[in-house]
């Protein structure tokens, strides 16, 4: 990915600090978007921009910081972040090591820094995505541990969902929702109210439809704008 595609929130209420990140990083070649300056922006910003990675203030001037933000992106989205901070209690500390950052910086920093931390962390974000995830499915009769990379996409059938692996399929009793919410969200995409692709194992796309291996599945306008963006 280069950096011109590589979107990156930031979480700052100090206004010439944002300022002043959101214009380097834009100079150094990153796509930046608008930032957010509370708890509240944070959270719609994250939701509806779909941030490769965040630069995090830990001390944001309100009653929900930058750690309750940092415990938001954990349980809904799977997305680096970076602490950022001038002062830290022993106690916030450990609250923040707990949400597994992907690196902290301490204000004031040098650019260079921020930019080697940047890198780092996607590069280690990337690694981590790439090693082999498992999820366990019920079949109703057995529970079947099967590799994330090996699921294509996944077909809604009233109260069942068919989940078409690299070599087998399964029947799972669950709405698709739900099966979704068990999956990686940067990996797996709802294309259509019956169907959720494996992004990693689509082969080709077109007018509302795309081709996970050799099976040609049907896009809903609803969904094809932000495909596209997922697949830039």
């Amino acid at each position: 990915m280069t950096k011109s595609v590589i979107k990156i929130g930031i979480v700052e209420d100090e206004v010439l600090i944002a300022d002043s990140l959101a214009r380097n990083l834009s100079k150094h070649g990153y796509t930046v978007i608008p930032y957010a300056i509370d708890y509240d922006e944070a959270i719609e910003m994250i939701d509806t921009q779909s941030p490769d990675l965040i630069i995090l203030d830990i001390n944001l001037e309100e009653e929900k910081n930058g750690i309750q933000v940092a415990q938001y992106i954990r349980k809904n989205h799977n997305t680096p972040f970076i602490y950022l901070t001038s002062h830290i209690d022993s106690d916030t500390l450990s609250l923040a090591k707990e949400t597994s950052p992907s690196g902290y910086l301490t204000k004031p920093f040098h650019f260079e820094s921020l930019y080697t931390t940047i890198e780092v962390a996607l590069h280690n974000f990337k690694k981590e995505k790439n090693t082999d995830e498992t999820v366990v499915l019920n079949t109703g009769t057995l529970k079947e541990k099967v590799s994330v990379k090996d699921i294509l996409y996944l077909k809604s059938d009233h109260v069942y969902v068919e989940v078409f692996l690299t070599n087998k399929t399964l029947l799972i009793r669950s709405s698709l929702k739900n099966l979704l919410e068990t999956l990686p969200k940067n990996i797996f995409f709802q294309v259509h109210r019956s169907y959720a692709v494996n992004i990693d194992h689509i082969v080709s796309f077109g007018a509302g439809i795309v081709f996970v291996s050799e099976t040609e599945i049907p896009v809903s306008r609803t969904y094809q704008q932000e495909l596209l963006e997922r697949l830039k």
